[in-house]
C-alpha cells in the first residue's frame, strides 16, 4: 500500500524545526536572567531613568564550512560585582518572533555567502561587567527533518556601564576556521556526537576574533534602522581585544577592568 506523506512532510518538518530551535534556546537561557534587545524598529527610543543602552555590531563568517553560516542567538554577560549571569537574546525566544526570524530588521544575511551581520543593543544598570560568551548556530533542512549545529565560544572581556548614556562598544568579527592544534578553543561542543557538529566545522574549528572601532559606519547603520538615535549623543568605549580565557581560573573577587578610553560623538 502506498502512503502519501507529501503534505505531512512539509508540516512536520516545520514543527520539528521550530521545536528544535526552542529547545536549543531554552537550554542556553536556563541558568541566567534573559533580556531582549533594547531597540526595535518602529519603537520610540528608550528613555534612560538609569543605566545605559549599549550598542555594538556583530559579524560572523564560516570560512571553514561556508555552507553552514553561523547565526548568533545570544550574548552571555556577567555582572562582575555580583557574579550574576545575563543572557542578551539577540534573537527573541518568543514563538511569534521566531516565526518572523526574531529581530529581522537588525540582521543582514548576505546571499550566496556564509556572512551574518547584526546590530545589537541592550540596556544595563551602572556597573562592571564582562562579556563571557557568544552563542549561536545554524539550522539546515535535510529531507523531512533538519540538522542543527551550535557554537558556544568563550570570551573574557571587561567593560563598564555608566549612568544614563548611549554607548558604542565596537564591532566584533568572528570567523570560523579549521583548528590547527588541540590548544585552540573549539567553536562548539566536541562531545556532542551529532554529525552536524563536525559537518558545520563548529566541533573541528575555532573562531578568529577581532574587536575594532568602526564607529562611523556602524552608527550610520544604527541611525538608518533607528532614526530616533539621531537625537541623542553616543559615547564610545571600545571593548578590549579578545584574549584566550584561562581554563579553571575563577574571577578574582573585586577585580576591576582596565579604565576604558571614553570619547563622545554626536
Amino acid at each position: 500500500m502506498k502512503i502519501k506523506i507529501k503534505g505531512f512532510t512539509k508540516k512536520n518538518r516545520f514543527l520539528w524545526l521550530l521545536g528544535a530551535v526552542l529547545l536549543l534556546l531554552a537550554n542556553n537561557y536556563a541558568t541566567a536572567e534573559t533580556i531582549e534587545m533594547a531597540i526595535k524598529e518602529g519603537n520610540e527610543i528608550i528613555r534612560l531613568p538609569e543605566g545605559s543602552v549599549c550598542l555594538l555590531t556583530l559579524k560572523t563568517d564560516n570560512q571553514f564550512k561556508p555552507e553552514w553560516p553561523p547565526e548568533v542567538y545570544a550574548l552571555e554577560l556577567m555582572n562582575q560585582e555580583t557574579g550574576k549571569k545575563i543572557n542578551i537574546a539577540v534573537q527573541s525566544r518568543k514563538v511569534g518572533s521566531l516565526l518572523k526570524k526574531g529581530f529581522k530588521d537588525a540582521f543582514t544575511f548576505n546571499k550566496n555567502t556564509s556572512l551574518w551581520e547584526g546590530l545589537v543593543s541592550f540596556q544595563l544598570s551602572p556597573g562592571q561587567y564582562r562579556l563571557t560568551a557568544v552563542r549561536g548556530g545554524c539550522t539546515r533542512s535535510i529531507g523531512i527533518g533538519a540538522a542543527i549545529a551550535t557554537f558556544d565560544f568563550p570570551f573574557d572581556i571587561p567593560f563598564q556601564v555608566m549612568e544614563t548614556e548611549y554607548v558604542y562598544l565596537g564591532r566584533i568579527e568572528m570567523i570560523n576556521r579549521e583548528r590547527k592544534s588541540d590548544d585552540e578553543i573549539p567553536s562548539g561542543d566536541t562531545t556532542i556526537t551529532r554529525i552536524s557538529q563536525r559537518q558545520s566545522g563548529f566541533a573541528t574549528g575555532t573562531f578568529e576574533v577581532a574587536i575594532t572601532d568602526n564607529f562611523d559606519p556602524d552608527m550610520g547603520k544604527f541611525r538608518e534602522k533607528y532614526p530616533p538615535i539621531d537625537n541623542h549623543p553616543v559615547a564610545k568605549r571600545i571593548l578590549p581585544p579578545w584574549e584566550k580565557p584561562k581554563k579553571n581560573s575563577p574571577d578574582k573577587e573585586g577585580e576591576m577592568p582596565p579604565k576604558p578610553v571614553d570619547s563622545s560623538n554626536q
